[in-house]
């Protein structure tokens, strides 16, 4: 499961990033790796 601070660490990528689908997948492709 997500911890908080993933929660807020996925938030501030997609709020600053252009590229939101790209990198949605690769930053949970990395956290349900664990």
């Amino acid at each position: 499961m997500l911890t908080e601070e993933k929660e807020d660490y996925l938030k501030a990528i997609l709020t600053n990033n252009g590229d939101k689908n790209f990198v949605t997948n690769k930053i949970l492709s990395q956290f349900f790796k664990y």
